[in-house]
């Protein structure tokens, strides 16, 4: 026997055999073990699912004269007790749906790499996660603090000898190469 479950906008719910429920232009009808019904107008339907069970499918007295009745006893024996759903049961309401952005993701990381003091470790959290979405956001803020320290950099080495100028290209061409090409253009 298949089971059909209808529910409303409201939070209704209708679930029964589907022989009860009737379809009609505007509505589906649904009639009630006591004789009464209940008009669901189309409009007001959220969910509308049917689940089938197995022996929806392969109905016993098919069957009889191929298996004769021990075969016929013992396969009614094994669909009742494989008699399972054939659809997925009904999802959650949205209203409990729990959507994750990026804002909500902690980023735990961050403390400690912002308390070290070179550049190198924060290019390399930007290079190992910028293709994470959960951690964009984490991502941002270390670049933030990357570009600082770059601008510190310039503003602390200023003037350039040639000498400070091979040791910023040596050590900070990987974290900060807009600083180098710039430093190093005529």
């Amino acid at each position: 026997m298949a089971t059909r479950t209808i529910k409303t906008l409201e939070g209704k719910q209708y679930q029964g055999d589907s022989r009860n429920f009737i379809e009609q232009e505007e509505y589906i009808e649904y009639r009630v073990a006591s004789g009464s019904s209940v008009k669901i107008p189309n409009s007001t339907i959220a969910i509308d699912s049917q689940t089938k069970h197995l022996t929806d499918f392969f109905p016993l007295t098919y069957l009889t004269p191929f298996l004769g009745l021990g075969g016929l006893i013992l396969l009614g024996g094994l669909v009742y007790s494989l008699n399972f759903p054939l659809s997925d049961p009904l999802p959650p309401p949205l209203d409990t749906w729990k959507f994750i952005t990026p804002a909500d993701h902690p980023c735990p990381q961050l403390p400690t790499l912002f308390a070290q003091p070179y550049i190198d470790p924060l290019t390399n959290y930007i290079q190992t996660h910028a293709s994470q979405f959960l951690l964009s956001h984490c991502v941002a803020q270390v670049d933030q603090e990357r570009l600082k320290r770059c601008q510190h950099l310039k503003q602390r080495y200023k003037p350039f000898s040639t000498i400070q100028l091979r040791k910023l290209q040596k050590h900070y061409t990987h974290s900060c190469p807009e600083l180098i090409k710039e430093l190093t253009s005529p």
